[in-house]
């Protein structure tokens, strides 16, 4: 593999051009640390075995595949991503800011057909869409768990399609929705997922915790959908005075605060009850707003319950230059 690093800490390198990942990447991992890409990410040749594109701390105008690639594992942490959309068979995209203005499937999209076992994840981003297009659109072929994500423009919904019966749980957690556009019509669970077709998909959704927040009146709850769902509670409805809006963060008083559920797996960092939306559980966007110095720990996985005599399994991925 080969890193790209920064001469000097807290400092960006500059790309020119496009930058291409040719067939000698094939196998690696490719890490970009601390850098600026201004015209975009090519991946034009399909990779045969496992290929990991890393960038940490960086900002990317925009992020294409011509192709879809089915090896390729795209990880994203506390990255700027311009107009594009980002587009990935398989990937992390964790605290990150996404600009998104561009009329496509989704601000993020997947294609499907990946070949790797991960699941994808999508944890503690802030999505500030101006365009009338779902945040993100997944063929389901490998689980999706969409957490702890800061979502505002004049549409907000996830669109999921695909899956299997077999396949494990989906999660959609801890997520703020802020429509700023037009009246919203009564849709599935509190207007913030959908099938997009009409057929749902065919996989188990955790859907929790999540805040649903407008400027407009906004339809009522359904239950539409609820068939393709395991399980789907807590979820709140509010007005923009329960957030603020630039952040997604709970106001003092808000209607969101200890509103989620209390299992203790849900809990918020301080061990209070879960707070509904996108500051509340483990995977808070408050671990993903404090500032970044050497040492840089993109995104941990830890179970939050473990029975007892059990093994307690922790996987991160971090860098220290």
């Amino acid at each position: 593999g080969i890193s790209f690093l920064p001469a000097q800490e807290g400092t960006r390198f500059t790309f020119t051009g496009t930058v291409t990942l040719g067939g000698g990447a094939n196998g690696r991992t490719i890490l970009l640390s601390g850098c600026r890409i201004l015209t975009g990410l090519i991946l034009p040749t399909p990779f045969s075995s496992r290929t990991v594109l890393r960038i940490v701390d960086g900002r990317c105008e925009g992020f294409s595949q011509t192709v879809a690639q089915p090896y390729l594992r795209l990880e994203l942490y506390r990255d700027t991503i311009g107009p594009q959309a980002i587009q990935m068979t398989s990937g992390e995209i964790v605290g990150c800011v996404q600009l998104h203005n561009g009329a496509s499937w989704g601000a993020i999209y997947s294609y499907g057909g990946s070949a790797l076992p991960d699941d994808n994840f999508i944890i503690g981003n802030r999505f500030i869409l101006t365009s009338n297009t779902a945040v993100a659109a997944f063929n389901l072929d490998r689980p999706l768990h969409f957490e702890n994500n800061s979502v505002s423009g004049s549409s907000d919904m996830l669109s999921l399609s695909g899956g299997s019966s077999t396949m494990p749980r989906c999660t959609v957690l801890n997520n703020t929705f802020y429509n700023s556009g037009a009246i919203e019509l009564p849709m599935s669970l509190i207007t913030t997922i959908e099938t997009g077709s009409s057929t749902p998909p065919t996989v188990n959704l955790l859907v929790k915790n999540n805040a649903r927040i407008s400027n407009q009146p906004i339809g009522p709850l359904t239950t539409a959908n609820l068939t393709y769902f395991m399980i789907a509670s807590n979820n709140i409805t509010a007005g923009t005075s329960a957030i603020n809006l630039a952040t997604g963060e709970p106001t003092n008083g808000s209607p969101l605060i200890n509103a989620g559920d209390p299992d203790p797996r849900y809990l918020d960092l301080d061990l209070s009850i879960n707070d509904v939306g996108c500051y509340g559980g483990s995977n808070s966007r408050a671990n993903f707003t404090t500032p970044m110095g050497s040492a840089v720990v993109g995104f941990m996985q830890a179970p939050r319950v473990v029975a007892q005599g059990q093994p307690v399994q922790i996987s991160a991925v971090g860098f220290d230059r």
